[in-house]
């Protein structure tokens, strides 16, 4: 993704119209681990350098040097999840609504989990379903398997909540969680309403060619049509969904092991066709491979993972009231996870003891602003 980024951003931005959120996303995957960074050395009491690293850009679009930030997120949730059964349930909105995704990403995302929360509290605080505060964890993914547009947000919800008085109740029937097309629904009605309200308050921007009447008209017709939500089958744990959304959480839509090649005609890929299940390849010239990548770099301060009920950060006390009917302790933030650490964990050992005069090693930081040049130069054994 790197080496794509050098040889052929600077030609695209040329043709392109590039907002400043995305330009520092591009600026930051293609400066990552490079010089330009700064770097981070291994050195022995003596002073003699062992090993050099440059620093990571630490960029949440970044698929090079996601993988540490995954790791302390994933600490994070499985510190706080509860030992009871979840599911796990996806919203997707329909593709008609994607012309106006693209110009008005931020406020749709709002009004999508602001959807996707209030259609599932509904119904399972109805006494009918659970009568019960879930917890309830969601993750926007903008992208589908091919790049393209398609948002939708995966759901952790517990199979249980607390009631009124604070009691654990579990759901009536342990494998079903809600009727699929009743929450397809509720879902639906609550999104057109919120898109319907800022059209009306003229707080969203349409496309070029399309006018209010034409946006309303558009709405109309999608509240005549069926909205896909999946229901999947329950989970005994929640980790297991944890893990799945951790990749999404961090690291773009495209990892570096899907890339298979990049020449000078165009880039190819391979990608897993949910239709059929099989494998294939797809090719995009180098124009618009990054227009889709770039595309799904999240604005500023939009978060793509949010909680609410029992894991909502300010219910603590719930949730813990919550771990206790399953013998779990309270809620305890894990120990940092440094990058020492993080190389146990994948088994990758690094050197402790000076091959030259054999003493300890130590990591000293060095911190450079970014784009600035950086030079080592080894320490000689002294005399």
């Amino acid at each position: 993704m790197q080496g794509i980024l050098e040889r052929h951003f600077p030609a695209y931005r040329l043709t392109h119209d590039v907002p400043k959120y995305q330009l520092r996303a591009a600026d930051a995957m293609t400066k990552c681990r490079t010089a330009a960074m700064g770097y981070h050395a291994s050195k022995c009491e003596q002073g003699h350098v062992i090993d050099i690293h440059y620093n990571s850009c630490k960029h949440r679009a970044c698929p090079q040097c996601a993988r540490i930030q995954i790791e302390r997120w994933l600490d994070k949730q499985r510190s706080r999840l509860i030992k009871c059964a979840h599911f796990h349930v996806i919203f997707t909105i329909p593709k008609q609504v994607n012309l106006l995704w693209v110009y008005n990403s931020t406020l749709l995302a709002d009004f999508f989990f602001c959807a996707v929360r209030d259609t599932l509290f509904k119904m399972l605080e109805n006494p009918r379903h659970l009568g019960a505060k879930p917890g309830l964890h969601a993750c926007l993914q903008t992208w589908g398997r091919d790049l393209s547009l398609h948002p939708h947000i995966h759901c952790l919800v517990t199979a249980g909540g607390l009631n009124e008085l604070g009691e654990w109740v579990s759901l009536r029937h342990p494998g079903f969680l809600l009727p699929g097309k009743a929450v397809a629904a509720v879902f639906r009605g609550k999104m057109l309403y919120a898109i319907r309200c800022a059209i009306e308050a003229g707080l969203l921007r349409l496309p070029k060619g399309m006018h209010e009447q034409g946006a309303l008209n558009l709405l109309n017709k999608l509240g005549r049509a069926e909205w896909n939500v999946h229901i999947c089958e329950r989970y005994a744990y929640g980790e297991g969904v944890v893990i799945y959304l951790a990749n999404y959480v961090k690291g773009g839509p495209l990892s570096n092991g899907r890339l298979i090649s990049s020449d000078s005609t165009g880039v190819t890929f391979e990608y897993k066709d949910h239709h059929d299940n099989k494998t294939k390849k797809m090719r995009l010239k180098h124009g618009e491979f990054i227009r889709r990548i770039l595309s799904h770099v999240p604005e500023v301060r939009l978060r793509t993972f949010r909680s609410y009920g029992l894991y909502y950060r300010r219910n603590k006390d719930l949730l813990n009231r919550s771990r206790r009917h399953f013998s779990q302790p309270p809620v305890k933030d894990p120990d940092f996870l440094g990058f020492e650490e993080f190389l146990k964990r994948k088994g990758i050992e690094r050197p402790l003891i000076c091959s030259i005069c054999g003493g300890g090693v130590a990591i000293i930081e060095k911190h450079y602003k970014r784009g600035a040049p950086c030079v080592l130069v080894p320490v000689r054994k002294a005399a």
